[in-house]
């Protein structure tokens, strides 16, 4: 029996335009809130008060993603303490282990 090890990549985390699927939606949905009380604030100006509530909601929400985006593009904890990274690793990879059997 010849046994072949296989790893996967425990470090992977899915993203969506960058930034991991939880910021991506928190952002999202505080922008949104923030949007939605700058509007409704503005609810007794005129029609260039919404609009301008409007934009300044999209410019939070546009700054806020572009923070989240600056802060995935630093690294995890990992990459700045490697001696963490090594013991992440060496604990989750141990019995991720597949064996079969080649005729």
């Amino acid at each position: 029996m010849t046994e072949h090890m296989f790893s996967r990549d425990v470090e992977h985390v899915p993203r969506i335009w960058g930034v991991s699927y939880i910021k991506v939606f928190a952002v999202i949905g505080i922008g949104l809130l923030i949007t939605t009380v700058i509007y409704m604030l503005s609810s007794g100006g005129g029609g260039i008060a919404k609009i301008m509530s409007l934009v300044v909601g999209v410019l939070f929400t546009c700054a806020l993603y572009g923070v989240c985006l600056w802060m995935e593009r630093q690294g995890g904890i990992a990459r700045r303490l490697p001696f963490l990274k090594r013991n992440w690793i060496s604990v989750s990879q141990s019995r991720q282990t597949v064996q079969y059997k080649l005729k």
